[in-house]
Parts: structure tokens; sequence; C-alpha cells
């Protein structure tokens, strides 16, 4: 008995065209389709950062419309600030009581206050003094906001922060305007 086989011959021009078509689909593919799916990928991405920026713009929003009510409201309280004098060589003993009573209306702690005499050295009619406070990070806000409306303050120099035992401890550098310089007669 003979072996039916079924062979089935297939001319070459319809081979040749199927791999030239399919050549055809494969390039529309990659040179169209994969790089418009490529970008609009890098464009959902862009989106979703879009996306963030925004709701982050949202929640930060009434916090910048408070700062800024602040800051015109601090207008006004910085054209009332006194001009600045300084503080009578007198008043040099008391900085502790001075700086303290800030402090505890500001709800912080003063743990030191020293004066460095070695600064009227370089210049007498200004004085170094070194604080270190303990407290709640808005309270050191209030108390800088005071400090600034001391006549006497020129500046602040140094201001570390670290974390302590209970609250925060705050260092600071300040530098104070003195009037009489030299030593008292009397």
């Amino acid at each position: 008995m003979e072996e039916n086989k079924l062979s089935i011959e297939v001319p070459w021009r319809i081979i040749v065209y199927l791999l030239i078509c399919g050549t055809g689909v494969l390039v529309f593919i990659l040179g169209g389709i994969y790089p418009s799916y490529r970008n609009i990928v890098r464009i959902d991405g862009s989106i979703a950062s879009l996306k963030a920026q925004i709701e982050e713009q949202k929640v930060l929003s009434p916090l910048y419309q408070k700062l800024r009510k602040e800051l015109t409201a601090g207008n006004a309280v910085a054209e009332s600030i006194p001009p600045k004098s300084g503080l009578s060589a007198r008043w040099m003993d008391n900085l502790s009581p001075i700086f303290g009573e800030i402090a505890a209306k500001c709800g912080l702690e003063v743990s030191g206050v020293a004066p460095d005499v070695k600064s009227l050295v370089d210049d007498p009619h200004f004085l170094s003094v070194g604080l270190v406070l303990k407290g709640n990070f808005f309270n050191f806000q209030k108390f800088l906001l005071e400090l600034e409306n001391l006549p006497y303050m020129c500046g602040i120099e140094e201001l570390q922060i670290r974390e302590g035992l209970g609250a925060r401890e705050y260092f600071l550098k300040t530098w104070l305007m003195i009037d009489n310089p030299g030593p008292e007669s009397g």
C-alpha cells in the first residue's frame, strides 16, 4: 500500500509576498506604534508628576496664605519697632534677668547667659552674648521676634538647634549695642 502524502507546494511568490508584508508590518509597528507608545508613557509620567505638584500646592496654599497675612501684618509691626539704641553699661550685669524674662514670656527656659567680655576689646560698642535655651520650636520663633524688638539688639551671629532630653536646645550668639563703653565714674 502506498502511503498518500499530502504535499502542498506553495509558490515562491507567495512566500516572498508574505515576507515583504510581514517585514512591512514589523517596520510599521517598530517605526510608528512603539515610539508613540513610549511617548504616551512619558506623557503619563509627566501628568502624574503635575498632579502630585497640584496636590502639594493645594496642601501648602493655606499655609502660604497664613504666612502672607502674617508678613503683611508684620510690616505694620516692623514699622513700630523703636529705633536702635545702646544698652546702658550698668545693665550689662542684668543680662540674665532680661533674657530670662523674654524667654519666660515666650514659654522657653533659659539654661545659660554668657556675655563675652573679650568681644569688647575688638569694639567697645558691641558685646557678644551666648544664650542657651530649651523649649518648643514655635516658642523659639516668638523669642526671636521678641529679641528683634529690643532696641539694643544688633543681630544674631550663630544659631544651633539640638535635640535635647524632652525639648530642643537652642544655642545663640547675639550681639548687643553698648552705650557707655568706658569705665563708669562714680
